[in-house]
């Protein structure tokens, strides 16, 4: 994975904390 890309997955991850979405929704995609 490269660097900007897991920045950018802890921007989306980061407000999904807070809802039903987990992390797994945006790793299989």
């Amino acid at each position: 994975m490269k660097p900007w890309d897991a920045r950018l997955a802890s921007l989306l991850i980061r407000p999904l904390r807070d809802t039903p979405v987990t992390p797994n929704h945006l790793t299989t995609v």
